[in-house]
């Protein structure tokens, strides 16, 4: 079974946010895979049908999803629009900062969060288990870090409890054989081929995300290689604060943007079960359009009303991936003075990615 959202939304409300950005306007909630940026790709075909801005807004909520569907997403808005507007209201996370590095602008506010580039990678011989691509390179780097100060520990306690018997060469000898003693079983339960196959999944993460920042140009030098090395966790939260490290062009949400997220708040403050894509310019363009008559200029009154459904679980907490099917988005045109209705549908089922590269 599945439970409707009914959101009502004053036209006025979408027409401030286009005329205050100059943009269309689209919201999307939802894991990123390959159905996600089908459902984006007919929201932003459906857009351009009816408007020829030369910019989007693009409200995005996802904890993460996939880095092939993330990088297209990114790819198909940079080359739609001349200037991509990423709207954060709540999670951004890993493949969602992925296509945050192709847009031109940020909009966060004290609720926003990105998250590291983290690579998630399927586990062996567990069905649906994923691990973090970081954790390979973890444990290497505090493997190292324990070599050398167990080799400097045996050193300097040798050269000490010596009174000065032992010279500085043989106490590292001594220190050598010591600490390989001691690591060398440590080192022998290390895959070289895991390790080269984490870190190459991880360069995925690298690559996608620098040339989507050459194409914004709205990343910092080196902000690429921080979202991937620099954040111990998966689920670190990079704030605004934070993300202004990271981005040149971070701004504050204005009250019209307030107005979109009170509206659409079940589905802009949490990742939707089911992904949930709507263009909003085309449902303001079906609504003026329901409400005219001949020459009649647009019925004011009249309330541009989405709807769409979510799996009976609701929303989850900071999960993966998601199954869901296609995508198509139909609308109805009631007569003037009625309220206009357009319906996000689920259908035509389009084929997920199955790739190593995923970011959760």
């Amino acid at each position: 079974m599945r439970n409707n959202i009914d959101v009502q939304i004053d036209p006025s409300t979408i027409e401030k946010v286009q005329d205050r950005f100059d943009a269309d306007l689209i919201l999307f909630s939802g894991s990123i895979d390959n159905t996600a940026f089908g459902k984006i790709a007919s929201a932003v075909g459906e857009t351009r049908m009816v408007s020829q801005r030369n910019s989007v807004v693009f409200s995005l909520t996802t904890n993460g999803g996939q880095a092939n569907a993330a990088f297209q997403i990114s790819r198909l808005l940079q080359e739609t629009y001349d200037e991509v507007v990423l709207l954060i209201p709540s999670y951004c996370k890993s493949a969602g900062t992925l296509i945050a590095l192709g847009a031109s602008k940020l909009i966060m506010d004290s609720f926003s969060e990105l998250g590291p580039l983290d690579v998630q990678l399927v586990k062996e011989n567990e069905i649906a288990g994923r691990k973090s691509g970081l954790i390979s390179k973890a444990a290497f780097e505090s493997l190292h870090d324990a070599t050398f100060e167990a080799f400097q520990d045996f050193m300097l306690r040798t050269t000490v409890s010596s009174y000065g018997n032992i010279n500085f060469k043989l106490a590292s000898e001594i220190a050598t054989n010591l600490s390989t003693g001691v690591m060398a079983g440590i080192y022998s339960q290390i895959n070289p081929e895991t390790l080269g196959s984490d870190y190459r999944d991880l360069n995925v993460a690298i690559a996608y995300g620098s040339r989507l920042a050459d194409y914004s140009q709205n990343a910092m030098p080196m902000a690429v290689h921080r979202l991937v090395h620099e954040y111990p966790s998966h689920d670190f939260i990079i704030d605004v604060r934070e993300a202004r490290t990271l981005f040149n062009n971070v701004a504050d949400p204005s009250d019209e943007l307030y107005e979109i997220y009170a509206a659409f708040a079940e589905i802009l403050y949490n990742e939707a079960a089911d992904p949930f894509c709507m263009s909003l310019t085309k449902s303001l363009h079906d609504a003026e359009e329901g409400g005219l008559d001949h020459d009649e200029e647009p019925d004011t009154e009249a309330k541009v009303k989405a709807s769409g459904s979510l799996d009976d679980s609701g929303f989850p907490d900071r999960s993966g991936d998601s199954e869901s099917s296609g995508y198509s988005n139909s609308g109805s045109n009631p007569s003037d003075g009625e309220t206009a209705k357009t319906s996000t549908a689920h259908s035509d089922p389009a084929t997920e990615l199955h790739d190593k590269e995923t970011l959760k």
